[in-house]
């Protein structure tokens, strides 16, 4: 399976549930408030190839926000809410294991650290996968 979303993929989603993939995306680079060049240009490349059915002005905005949202939360709750409003927005497992590939790919530039990691884990929590499907995504990011 890919981790490519297609213009199929984007097509059935509402614009607040497009939103919530790039939210996530997002988060995947910026969850430790240090992005650097690399991860800037892969997380650019990554949200550009994705079909999105949004104006520019809304996924500047949401970014935007997202941004903002990451640099001003300190509590890990209301980063928890955060996860769990995004998971269960997204329909699906196909398109929740396309979004947590994505995810891992982008906060795996460099090294993975504490705040990536529990970021990945607490996706994978939320989106309610089978324990099967859980094991073997983290064996694709090389973690057991």
């Amino acid at each position: 399976m890919s981790a490519t979303f297609t213009k199929d993929d984007i097509a059935g989603l509402s614009a607040d549930q497009q939103k919530a993939i790039l939210e996530a995306l997002f988060l995947a680079v910026g969850i430790d408030r240090e992005v650097d060049p690399e991860e800037r240009m892969r997380f650019r490349e990554a949200a550009e190839a994705i079909p999105w059915e949004l104006d520019q002005a809304v996924i500047r905005a949401t970014l935007e926000g997202a941004r903002d949202r990451v640099q001003n939360t300190t509590d890990q709750e209301a980063f928890l809410s955060w996860i769990r409003a995004i998971a269960e927005s997204l329909p699906g497992q196909e398109l929740r294991i396309k979004l947590i590939r994505m995810m891992a790919s982008l906060a795996m530039i460099g090294d993975l650290d504490r705040n990536e990691r529990g970021l990945l884990n607490a996706f994978l929590l939320e989106f309610k996968f089978p324990d099967g499907v859980v094991q073997e995504l983290k064996a694709e990011f090389g973690r057991p």
